[in-house]
């Protein structure tokens, strides 16, 4: 038997003292977890009773020495190294202690801690949680159920947790030999369950239905999205799968002679599971919404019905997000109809108006009349709902308008661009033509735009084709002027001074408009930055006004007549003309339209007063009474919310202020964030997040409304073809 070492009771409490230290600071908090540790022997190892190896850190012969007093004999270790019969201090055995602590630990570039995606990684593992829910070590849910040892006789994993929260150890587990004999042990109990149990067998014959069914819906949502005709489509898309893909899986679904889940009854009813489970997600996230802003639109489809388009706006942890709701048909467009409709929605759903904050519709007058709009009828069951009039729809409307003012583009620009688009659209043969000669020309072969004003940016679509095709287009029509007298009159009319000025303004112009109304059709467009936007864009057009901007179109007129356009005769270009135009033209129609934007676009004391909540706004320095008059005006409108405390608000905007004093470089959407998911935050200003979530949910504009009617109620889905079967299908 090998010789015992000598030693006290209270060496042996010192021992195992250390032997639970040296596991706590290499992260291990259970001492008998010691695999993961790298090893490190004392060269004084032949001795099997004081090798120092970590895994035997009961008897290390440099704990053993620095205890006892005594001195291996060969041991080149200084923390080995005693006088016989030397009694050591408290302080040099902790000194000696952590030495050897730091000579046999090795830190790792690892990530450590506990990843939520492993467990989807990796199905068989099981976290291992303390009192306080943090997550503390992991367990292999094969290795548990098969009790398997470590190949030196540990626990870890099956019984003991592993404490070690990296990849690399769950990998190295995964290849081990651990984890192998569980696989075995798991595949050995299948497979006597299969050969003789009939309860596994149904079980595995339920999953292959399953998995069938799934894949099939699965194809049946492909069709859908991309718009594909899925009730005569489906039944062949899935033989094809079977037949040439080698989706054998879909074999499952033929039950019997009769039974093969591809009928039209079956399809319906997939398309039914799959839009309300999407449904059922959408009005989660509406009930979730602190308040929620709704948006709608009506229109006639290609079967000559009404149809009431909504949409919802709602904020899920300080994001805001917009869905589709649904399409209703209805009888008649008046604004009592659109309110029965919206009231009767609100209630299938179980939503109090009281919970609808914002109302967003394209301003006609059935939706925003201050008598009998929808918005006033809302109003009534509820004084607080924002009404809104789109935003991109006044942009449009402050354009048109603006030229509707102006003889010119009224009578005659606009309804020449528009004859033009026709007169080659109507035409396979001339289109032809045109093309030819822009090859000829080695122009770009773009095709000409149809200019309508209830297309926000068909205008500016419309001037750029005909600007860069222009040569060829002129080309083309004194051909055909040769046999058609409309021809001849559009040749006539772009061949005028006044219309090529006319067209070249809009080139300049249309396209700071354009980009303007794409920035408003984003679903996340601020409130507060919309004025901002507005204010840039009238400088800039207001530089148009009088004078030439450098490098313009507009500029390279006089240059364009002698050059590109130099083989045709422009008429109507002496200096008289060109100052006529000027007056007539350039400057009416720039004035109408800084007013039209400066009118439609102001902002009303409720909507500037949200301003408050821009970090970027807030003067430095902050007066003492800055957001007072803005918090006062919020509510006198929001005063009656429910939950709201008046008295608390001033207290919570004063600490607020204080805030963002501290953190000015805090961008609006983060402080929305802030004050909508932190939970200290919203502990903190309890009413501020109320009015912060009305800012969130109103809708300032409504293109997806829009959005909707042009790619899935009017065109796309509701075919002509489709619209003769009835409107439930």
């Amino acid at each position: 038997m090998p010789r015992k070492r000598e030693g006290n009771q209270g060496q042996q409490s010192v021992l195992k003292f250390f032997k639970k230290d040296s596991n706590r600071k290499n992260g291990n908090s259970n001492s008998k977890i010691g695999t993961d540790v790298q090893e490190e022997s004392c060269p004084n190892d032949a001795d099997d009773n004081y090798g120092c190896s970590m895994r035997d850190v009961d008897t290390p012969c440099a704990l053993s020495a620095a205890i006892s007093g005594e001195t291996r004999e060969g041991c080149s270790n200084s923390i080995c190294t005693t006088v016989p019969g030397e009694t050591i201090s408290s302080d040099e055995l902790q000194k000696r202690k952590d030495k050897f602590h730091d000579k046999f630990t090795r830190k790792s570039g690892h990530k450590v801690g506990w990843q939520e995606r492993w467990k989807s990684e990796y199905k068989w593992i099981i976290p291992v949680s303390n009192d306080k829910g943090n997550i503390v070590g992991m367990l292999c849910d094969l290795c548990k159920r098969h009790s398997v040892r470590q190949k030196n006789g540990e626990w870890t994993w099956s019984v003991v947790p592993a404490t070690y929260l990296r990849r690399d150890k769950i990998v190295g587990h995964l290849e081990g030999e651990q984890h192998f004999k569980a696989m075995i042990a798991e595949m050995d109990s299948l497979n006597s369950l299969v050969d003789g149990g009939i309860q596994q067998s149904l079980q595995f014959q339920i999953e292959l239905n399953k998995e069938a069914l799934k894949t099939a819906m699965k194809s049946l949502y492909w069709l859908i999205k991309k718009e594909v005709p899925h009730t005569s489509n489906y039944r062949s898309l899935l033989d094809f799968a079977k037949s040439h893909l080698g989706c054998d899986i879909l074999k499952h679904l033929d039950k019997g002679g009769n039974a093969h889940y591809t009928s039209e009854r079956i399809i319906q009813e997939l398309v039914q599971v799959m839009a309300d489970q999407i449904s059922h997600e959408q009005m989660n996230k509406l009930n979730g919404s602190l308040y929620i802003g709704l948006m709608c639109d009506e229109s006639t489809d290609i079967s000559v019905t009404k149809e009431l388009v909504l949409y919802g706006r709602y904020t899920d942890k300080g994001v805001v997000g917009s869905c589709f709701l649904e399409i209703i048909p209805i009888k008649d467009g008046t604004a009592v109809t659109i309110t029965s409709a919206i009231q009767h929605w609100l209630e299938k759903n179980k939503i109090g108006i009281q919970k609808v904050m914002g109302f967003g519709s394209d301003g006609a007058a059935c939706m925003v009349g201050r008598k009998g709009g929808v918005a006033t009828l809302l109003a009534k069951e509820n004084p607080m709902m924002i009404s809104i009039h789109c935003i991109a729809h006044r942009l449009s409307l402050a354009v048109s308008q603006a030229a509707g003012r102006v003889n010119l583009l009224r009578d005659s620009f606009k309804p020449n661009l528009s004859e033009l688009f026709r007169f080659y659209d109507y035409s396979g043969v001339r289109m032809a033509k045109l093309h030819d000669i822009q090859e000829i020309l080695d122009v770009a072969q773009l095709t000409l735009k149809e200019a309508k004003d209830t297309r926000w940016l068909s205008h500016d679509l419309a001037c750029k084709a005909l600007f860069n095709s222009l040569p060829a287009v002129i080309t083309s029509l004194e051909y055909e002027a040769r046999q058609n007298a409309t021809a001849a009159g559009l040749a006539t009319w772009i061949k005028k001074y006044s219309t090529l000025a006319t067209l070249y303004l809009l080139c300049d112009l249309l396209p700071h408009l354009s980009a303007l109304s794409k920035c408003f059709q984003h679903h996340q467009v601020d409130l507060q930055q919309i004025n901002i936007h507005i204010a840039v864009k009238i400088e800039v057009v207001s530089s148009m006004k009088d004078t030439v901007i450098p490098d313009s179109r507009l500029s390279q007129l006089d240059d364009d007549i002698t050059g590109r356009l130099g083989t045709f005769v422009i008429t109507h270009a002496s200096d008289d003309a060109k100052e006529r135009w000027r007056v007539e033209v350039q400057r009416p129609f720039v004035e109408n339209l800084i007013s039209n934007l400066e009118d439609r676009f102001s902002m009303t004391p409720l909507l500037s007063a949200f301003g408050i909540f821009e970090p970027a706004s807030l003067p430095d320095p902050v007066p003492d009474d800055y957001g007072i008059s803005s918090l006062r005006c919020l509510m006198d409108h929001f005063g009656r919310a429910d939950g709201v405390v008046t008295c608390d608000v001033r207290d919570e905007w004063i600490g607020l202020r204080q805030y963002l004093k501290t953190h000015k470089t805090l961008s609006r959407n983060d402080l929305m964030q802030n004050l909508l998911s932190n939970p200290t935050m919203m502990d903190l200003y309890l009413n501020l997040l109320k009015l912060a979530s009305v800012m969130m949910i109103v809708p300032v504009c409504t293109a997806d409304c829009e959005r909707a009617f042009s790619t899935t109620g009017m065109k796309h889905v509701k075919t002509w073809l489709r619209s003769q079967n009835e409107t439930v299908h």
